[in-house]
């Protein structure tokens, strides 16, 4: 029976990304695990949804076969904002003067990613000795939909916006890149990229979208279309029938990029189908800087999820910290790092605890880039913190008119732990 031939049927409990943390199981007895490396081959994209908010600033510098329209819960904070613009000009290596689109604002608050540390419709057990093997670095598919221009299409205009995205597979044999063809007829999740599109918007209300992911058959009348009042105004989550979304962006200033995860399951067998993305408006890159250098940061603006079969079941934790980031654009490179990272497991304790650090080094590229990330030895260890040193990719791009904001996807691999996370910087 094919894997996603029940998915259609199963409740999903989920939540689209907003930064914070929470972590899912843990336990001993764990079996033992094989580990594969992947190469982290360089990719391109970025990610943000505009629309909303004026500014004057000057800144430096798919494979599940299932049910079409999609009925569900949807959870984030009230909104006020008007489907406005930004006018824009300066940047270190150029200048852009015109109206560039923003995404829309509404109520600030942390990702959701906890959500995601339990709440799958289906329960995996390992088979024997589970085999993990590190993601691939994100990518927007082979033929992936052009960006929506800042200048020409903001969210009044119904965009679909390419997700940047990593996905995993993970069923009873491990967990891997889900870079082999589910759907037959349609490329891999990976290569079939995905897409997320804006079918109206209200700035101060509900607004419609479709999630499209060719490789899980999710396409045509078969893309999950649904409607929520937070979606691209802040954090926000929607929960389906077998499938959920989370997604955040920064609501209480221009917004060009949002970060997010979506799930599907999948049964007989029991499949979870995970994709860690970024999506927006990108920088043109005529209006990228060519020389100086610049700082991007927040708070509580990194976030990942930690997948482990130690226990033997799958579990997985959330974790959360600050990210920090400095370009370096006439070297053409970029350095940063995940600080006072913490997990929050999905036992429902408020509790956090200590995770590790991470260090990122990625080059420049136009208006993308392309590196890894390496873990620092964790302050005590835990059953969702990594072995110091473990590495993995760090790859995205940037956002607005003149690289205001950057975004990136991560992951980490170690013997036993999949970490797949994202990340946002706004120039400081």
């Amino acid at each position: 029976m094919n894997t996603l031939s029940k998915l259609a049927r199963l409740p999903v409990a989920g939540s689209l990304l907003v930064l914070a943390a929470c972590g899912g199981g843990g336990g001993g007895g764990a079996p033992a695990t094989n580990i594969v490396s992947n190469s982290a081959p360089s990719s391109s994209g970025n990610a943000s949804s505009g629309s909303s908010t004026t500014d004057t600033s000057t800144p430096a510098g798919g494979n599940s076969a299932s049910s079409g329209s999609t009925t569900g819960t949807s959870s984030g904070g009230s909104t006020t904002s008007s489907g406005g613009s930004t006018t824009t000009g300066g940047s270190t290596g150029g200048t852009t003067t015109s109206t560039f689109a923003t995404l829309g604002s509404g109520m600030p608050g942390t990702n959701q990613f906890v959500n995601f540390t339990n709440g799958s419709a289906v329960t995996i057990t390992a088979s024997g000795t589970p085999t993990l093997t590190a993601p691939v670095a994100a990518t927007q598919g082979t033929n992936p939909a052009p960006a929506p221009s800042g200048f020409t299409q903001p969210l009044s205009t119904n965009p679909s916006f390419p997700l940047t995205q990593s996905v995993i597979q993970i069923d009873a044999s491990g967990i891997r890149p889900a870079n082999q063809v589910v759907v037959s007829g349609q490329p891999s999740p990976l290569a079939g990229g995905a897409t997320l599109t804006v079918n109206s918007w209200n700035p101060t209300g509900s607004s419609d979208f479709t999630l499209s992911i060719p490789g899980l058959g999710l396409v045509g009348s078969n893309a999950k279309t649904f409607s929520s009042a937070s979606l691209l105004k802040g954090a926000s989550t929607f929960v389906g029938n077998g499938w959920r979304i989370t997604a955040a962006n920064n609501a209480a200033k221009n917004s060009y990029a949002a970060l997010g995860l979506w799930e599907q399951d999948a049964a007989n067998p029991n499949t979870v189908f995970l994709g860690t993305f970024i999506m927006g408006y990108e920088t043109p890159v005529s209006a990228m800087p060519t020389s100086g250098t610049a700082t991007y940061a927040a708070v509580s603006n990194v976030a990942g999820i930690v997948s482990t079969f130690k226990s033997g079941q799958l579990s997985r934790g959330s974790v959360v910290g600050d990210a920090s980031f400095t370009a370096d654009f006439g070297a053409g490179s970029l350095t940063g790092a995940f600080t006072n990272m913490v997990i929050i497991t999905a036992d429902g304790s408020s509790t956090s605890q200590p995770w590790n650090n991470v260090s990122l080094a990625a080059s420049i590229a136009g208006n993308h880039f392309s590196g890894s990330a390496v873990a620092a030895a964790p302050a005590s260890a835990g059953p969702f913190t990594v072995t110091g040193g473990s590495t993995g990719n760090f790859n995205g791009g940037f956002f607005g008119p003149a690289a205001d904001e950057l975004a990136g996807v991560w992951s980490l691999t170690d013997s036993s732990h999949v970490v797949e996370g994202v990340a946002i910087g706004k120039h400081q």
